[in-house]
């Protein structure tokens, strides 16, 4: 949504500098102009998976065929479950993702249940090709907003 506001702000520094890259991270259910993705050298597009509750009709629309359109666009899933894993499988069939393209954090408030969760997991990221990321955060700051 921040994309109108921001675009000319990325065309100003990019006027002054070629070396800046600018990544963001979004749900994926607004696809921004296609001129702001060419001057991300990353997005990262965070759909929400039925373990959040939300219909899907809310969080999977079409906008996400268009973001993965562009080669800077990964996927990132928050998992905990093999119901989870089905739902990704599911979905990069549907969308024709690439795995290297795909990368899972596991679900959890709190380090200790992230690195739980991740133990759990890690076996059916490494056999499915996905990529891993934790979250650093929780580690470093403990369950705290803005970090």
């Amino acid at each position: 949504m921040q994309h109108k506001a921001l675009l000319p702000v990325m065309r100003g520094l990019r006027a002054v500098s070629e070396n800046i890259e600018f990544e963001f991270e979004t749900n994926g259910t607004i696809a921004p102009p296609r001129e702001f993705l060419e001057l991300c050298s990353l997005v990262v597009v965070s759909p929400k998976l039925s373990n959040s509750g939300m219909e899907p009709s809310v969080r999977i629309v079409d906008a996400l065929e268009s973001l993965l359109d562009a080669p800077q666009v990964v996927l990132k899933f928050v998992a905990d479950s093999e119901q989870d894993f089905q739902e990704i499988e599911s979905l990069q069939k549907r969308f024709g993702i690439a795995a290297q393209r795909i990368w899972i954090m596991p679900r959890g408030r709190t380090a200790e249940a992230v690195a739980q969760t991740g133990q759990a997991i890690i076996d059916k990221v490494i056999a499915s090709g996905y990529n891993y990321s934790t979250r650093l955060h929780l580690t470093l700051f403990g369950e705290k907003q803005g970090t």
